[in-house]
């Protein structure tokens, strides 16, 4: 493939994945697993390749978010019982006194 041909296939991937964009992941899950044209706007149709990719680009930055949400959840939740914890403790230990 010469160099004018790779330009020409990522302009035309960039096209598909801006359509995709404004599909949304679950349109194009849904097209492509029922195996529909993907987009609706005529010629050239999306390759499914491209459309896997992309979907798994998606599937890749949510789990992701998704692994720092539950790192954060965790540890939120264990500095809050630590906190509870010494404060059981110092109240004990001051009512002790």
């Amino acid at each position: 493939m010469n160099d004018a041909a790779k330009a020409e296939q990522a302009k035309r991937e960039a096209h598909w994945i801006e359509q995709m964009e404004s599909l949304g992941t679950d349109v194009v899950r849904m097209r492509l697993a029922n195996r529909m044209a993907i987009n609706d706007d005529g010629p050239p149709n999306i390759e499914p390749s491209c459309a896997r990719k992309w979907l798994r680009g998606k599937d890749e930055a949510n789990e992701k978010v998704a692994v720092a949400a539950k790192w954060y959840l965790k540890w939120t939740f264990g500095s809050a019982a630590a906190a509870a914890v010494l404060g059981l403790l110092g109240i004990i230990v001051s009512l002790r006194l």
